[in-house]
């Protein structure tokens, strides 16, 4: 089966969670796992704005096509989104594939 990346990648903090919330974990381990439960918060929380601000993008982009007199506000609204949606790649870009220390 090949489970989609992002479903892998919260099913993952879900099962980091579930083993942070054991006491039978030692401090080196919980260290590792709090380390690793760190970046994948923020990577999912990155995604997740992504994901928001490009269903913006299409609303924005939907609503400046359909209504001629509202057009021009649309799409400086639309300007704002995709430059914040390019933040947000370059922002995930940047989490995915690091570059050498």
């Amino acid at each position: 089966m090949n489970e989609p990346f992002w479903s892998r990648v919260e099913r993952r903090a879900e099962e980091i969670s579930a083993k942070l919330a054991s006491p039978a974990i030692d401090s080196q381990e919980r260290h590792l796992l709090q380390k690793e439960m760190s970046f994948l918060s923020t990577l999912i929380g990155t995604y997740t704005e992504r994901e928001r601000l490009a269903r913006e993008q299409a609303l924005l982009t939907e609503q400046s096509e359909a209504d001629p007199e509202l057009k021009e506000l649309y799409e400086e609204e639309l300007a704002e989104v995709s430059r914040a949606l390019a933040r947000q790649d370059q922002q995930l870009d940047s989490l995915l594939f690091p570059g050498d220390p």
